[in-house]
């Protein structure tokens, strides 16, 4: 997630908006657990900005007594919480959950009966689609209409044809992130520096500036996983005359929050919840159409207004970090 412009990034295929989704007047799992996982998101991504905002990530050291070369690193404090993990794990059983209750209901009404085994498959290689269809006791969507089926198997991973986007699809990504979450670790989330933006550039400012100027600026690359202790930049400090007050440092640096389990590099980018959430909206809006539900909104669309009103409100994060002399 970069933390300097959280914002959702929906498919061109959600269009429109409607808040049909917020009134239902009937239980519908699948619909509550997606607005649950709506609930979930933008508790994370108000934490982040509270975090990034509240604490101070950033400090200023000197590399040599005798040199004016100064290192920009990062605190003990700069580690994110350990609870955005067990958050990160509601947000991925929510989403999961409403997709095997949307398939509950549409063998209904297929006027089937759902078994215990009723689940929404998800295939990320044709052989994974073939032991479903192959496994004892039946496929999971078992019970439903015959183009409920077809277009559960046309939302698939598999159906890309490149490996890099069986991958890193939406829901391919989301099974292992909830199997991890359910039955082995919560996941972690670490920080790395981000391309910088004409909207959110790498800056640093030095205060008061009529007293103190830098030179050399040097960032670390992009994608330097940001932990305690990580250089992220090098300058070096001249003061026009000697200093007797401390000096302060605006730091402006773009940053993504990256999950992993622990004890691994954490390699997922948390922007992947989002688009997980809306895969999940996206294939809620398709089978309601198709399994002849009567559609409760356009789910896709209702969030993505909801995120992106949140965007617009959110404050620009800016870690601010004394200098230690």
């Amino acid at each position: 997630m970069e933390i300097l412009t959280v914002a959702s990034h929906p498919s061109s295929r959600h269009r429109g908006c409607d808040s049909g989704l917020e009134r239902m007047t009937e239980p519908r799992g699948y619909a509550l657990k997606l607005l649950r996982a709506k609930d979930h998101i933008q508790a994370i991504t108000a934490d982040v900005h509270r975090w990034i905002n509240e604490d101070i990530h950033a400090v200023l050291r000197k590399d040599d007594p005798e040199s004016d070369l100064w290192i920009v690193e990062w605190t003990d404090s700069a580690t994110p919480p350990l609870m955005w993990g067990a958050m990160i794990g509601d947000f991925i059983h929510n989403v999961c959950s409403a997709l095997d209750h949307l398939l509950y209901d549409l063998v209904i009404a297929n006027t089937q009966r759902p078994g215990t085994r009723t689940s929404f498959p998800i295939a990320s290689q044709p052989s994974d689609w073939m032991n479903f269809v192959g496994r004892e006791g039946g496929p999971p969507w078992a019970g439903a209409s015959p183009e409920v089926i077809e277009a559960i198997q046309e939302l698939q991973p598999y159906k890309l044809t490149s490996k890099k986007a069986r991958r890193t699809h939406p829901l391919a990504v989301m099974r292992p992130l909830s199997n991890t979450d359910k039955h082995r670790v919560i996941h972690i989330a670490r920080m790395k520096l981000a391309e910088k933006t004409l909207d959110f550039p790498k800056r640093i400012e030095l205060i008061p500036p009529d007293k103190i100027r830098f030179t050399g600026l040097k960032w670390k690359p992009t994608g330097t996983l940001v932990q305690p202790g990580t250089e992220v930049a090098r300058l070096h400090i001249h003061a026009r005359t000697p200093l007797e007050e401390d000096v302060d440092v605006n730091l402006q640096v773009p940053l993504r929050i990256v999950v992993g389990q622990r004890g691994k590099a954490p390699d997922i980018d948390l922007t992947i919840l989002e688009s997980i959430m809306f895969e999940v909206a996206y294939a809620i809006d398709l089978l309601e159409l198709v399994g002849g539900l009567e559609p409760l909104t356009n789910a896709a669309d209702t969030l993505r207004a909801v995120l992106e009103e949140q965007a617009r409100q959110a404050p620009q994060p800016v870690s601010r970090s004394p200098l230690q002399r």
